[in-house]
């Protein structure tokens, strides 16, 4: 099944917002074993609509058309769809109803501008929007089924949930795509793929590469009923230290798990992080994902020298003597925040992310991580590429989580990492 994509909208093509629908949508049909063929991103015009409708309709099995369904001028997709089937749009009382119900409901006045939401073409069939005021629809056009739905984020992800990937699923006569995931970290792209370049896979499968920096996400895909899990293995070996995440896609979320996990199975845990140069990014990280609270006590950002002493015992000869750069301080951190807050698991960064700050001594990318619990403490300094700070920033967090994934999976805390140069580490 051939599935496509049309956006629509001008701030899509001036770049005022950026297309987060998009990706969404791809990484959704991929889980379900689909693959997007093709995207199209058209102005708020409506020949270039009317024109685009007719001619991916031609190629396409189905397509999904994000956008143009508000109350306002400049939202034509209705009115193309209605063009280019050469209907006219009538007025859809059902939905008026609908909508009526939901202003009540929200305790606001509906304006005349909203009944343009119920104007759709004649011909359609009406795909339900349970959490906006503007109702998807289905047309058949060519040799497409185009269904079109709400621009609105949170709109547009419940219809798809419950509405479009069923549909799909329903109507799919062809066996779908089997992927297998490994999240890698501390290596290159090019590199994953000369380490791999000696497995054959199956007929019908192949690799995937997707970087997402710091990670390289490596898929293999499979069609229809092609068995490879002897290849699978043969990769998980292979990729080896590197892969930070088997089947899935964010370290964060599996890191979350992993700590609810031991939470929920011992009473009490804490966990905690000390951070100066990512500024509360791996806290933030794991409260994205509810039942966090079930094992974070808290994060503290410690950007200062001030902050160190006072939120987690830094001595001062320790940042007089090496400075606020160095596993010493960055060991201290973590420790002095294990006993200051009783908490059972901390991990502490500190480093240098850019663009200023760096020396010959302590280079932008230099950064020290360290992991304490109660008893131990393994810490490491290592030398990021000097990517920009949002980079140094992201790929710093990425290694303290990999650190306590590590630590609660019980396997070496201190990773191999290709990509990142080791200034030091202490075991």
């Amino acid at each position: 099944m051939r599935i496509e994509l049309i956006s629509t909208g001008d701030e899509l093509l001036t770049g005022d917002i950026t297309d987060t629908n998009s990706s969404w949508l791809a990484s959704q049909l991929t889980e379900q074993g689909f693959k997007l063929s093709y995207k199209t991103t058209v102005a708020d015009d409506l020949e270039e609509l009317v024109e685009t409708f007719k001619q991916r309709s031609q190629y396409a099995d189905f397509i999904i058309v994000n956008g143009g369904l508000g109350p306002t001028t400049d939202d034509l997709s209705a009115q193309a769809a209605a063009q280019a089937l050469g209907e006219p749009v009538v007025l859809f009382e059902s939905w008026l109803e609908t909508m009526k119900a939901m202003f009540i409901k929200m305790g606001r006045h509906m304006t005349d501008s909203n009944i343009k939401q119920a104007m759709l073409p004649k011909s359609c069939e009406i795909v339900d929007n349970p959490v906006g005021t503007a109702c998807g629809f289905k047309i058949k056009l060519g040799k497409a089924t185009l269904v079109f739905t709400p621009g609105v984020p949170r709109e547009f992800k419940h219809m798809v949930k419950e509405q479009i990937l069923p549909l799909l699923v329903a109507s799919n006569d062809t066996q779908p795509l089997s992927i297998k995931r490994f999240l890698c970290l501390g290596i290159g792209e090019s590199a994953l793929a000369t380490l791999l370049e000696d497995v054959t896979l199956p007929e019908g499968c192949e690799f995937g590469y997707r970087a997402a920096m710091p990670f390289i996400e490596l898929k293999i895909f499979s069609k229809g009923e092609v068995s490879m899990q002897a290849q699978v293995e043969q990769v998980a070996d292979i990729v080896g230290d590197y892969c930070v995440v088997r089947d899935g896609n964010s370290l964060s979320r599996h890191v979350h798990q992993l700590l609810l996990d031991k939470a929920q199975a011992q009473e009490g845990f804490k966990f905690g992080t000390v951070e100066s140069c990512t500024g509360g990014m791996v806290a933030s990280s794991l409260v994205e994902y509810p039942g966090s609270s079930w094992y974070l006590d808290r994060g503290l950002v410690t950007y200062s020298n001030t902050a160190k002493q006072q939120l987690a015992d830094v001595t001062s000869e320790t940042l007089e003597a090496v400075g606020a750069v160095s596993i010493e301080t960055a060991r201290e951190m973590a420790q002095g925040a294990v006993k200051k807050h009783d908490l059972d698991l901390v991990v502490s960064i500190t480093g240098v992310a850019g663009p200023d700050g760096g020396s010959d001594e302590k280079p932008v990318g230099t950064v020290a991580f360290a992991l304490a619990d109660k008893n131990n403490c393994y810490s490491q300094m290592l030398l990021i590429p000097n990517r920009g700070r949002t980079n140094v920033r992201a790929t710093a967090c990425a290694i303290a989580l990999d650190m306590v994934r590590r630590y609660v999976e019980g396997v070496e805390v201190i990773g191999g990492y290709q990509s990142y140069k080791a200034v030091a580490k202490t075991v």
